[in-house]
């Protein structure tokens, strides 16, 4: 669809200061109630990550994210309702504060070499059979090194189709910002 080209893919010549603001007003109106709402939408993406990778091996090792699944195959209110009431959001981020603690208690705090077995059992496969279930239900597309600005040595990342999404959504609110 011509009509919804992303910023990052519009090669055409500059816009007029208030044609830039319109055309990047959707992207800081999203930023803008993510921002408001980050509570609530932290809760949702981590019942997104559950309920998408519960059958990983990496977090089958952990006693109880069974029961947290359940949690987070639920419907999340804000998919199902509208969550202007205060009351009803306020309830939810209340209730969905026990299952993040929950999830803290369940699967702890990682470093990067907690997963490196995982990681090594990735790469190798190569990339034309890199596994799933691992770490992530996601294909793997790759691995790709850091920067190693942490501890000066790079480090070994999935990459898959979320994280480039993620990716793209930040170069876009980046820009919306700089150009709006």
């Amino acid at each position: 669809n011509s009509d919804s080209i992303s910023p990052l893919n519009d090669y055409s010549p500059l816009p007029s200061s208030d044609q830039t603001i319109n055309r990047f007003q959707p992207i800081l109106d999203r930023f803008d109630y993510i921002t408001k709402n980050a509570a609530e939408i932290q809760s949702d993406i981590l019942r997104s990550i559950i309920r998408e990778n519960v059958s990983c091996e990496y977090l089958q090792q952990f006693e109880g994210i069974e029961e947290l699944s359940s949690w987070a195959a639920a419907e999340t209110e804000s998919e199902t309702a509208d969550l202007t009431d205060d009351m009803t959001r306020s309830n939810k981020i209340r209730r969905d504060a026990n299952y993040i603690h929950e999830f803290k208690e369940t699967v702890p705090l990682i470093t990067h070499p907690d997963i490196m077995p995982f990681i090594q059992r990735i790469a190798e496969h190569g990339n034309d059979s890199l596994p799933r279930g691992l770490l992530t239900a996601a294909p793997v597309e790759g691995l790709c090194l850091s920067s190693g600005t942490t501890d000066t040595k790079a480090k070994y990342l999935l990459y898959h189709h979320g994280l480039r999404e993620g990716t793209l959504e930040v170069a876009s609110i980046a820009a919306a910002f700089r150009e709006g």
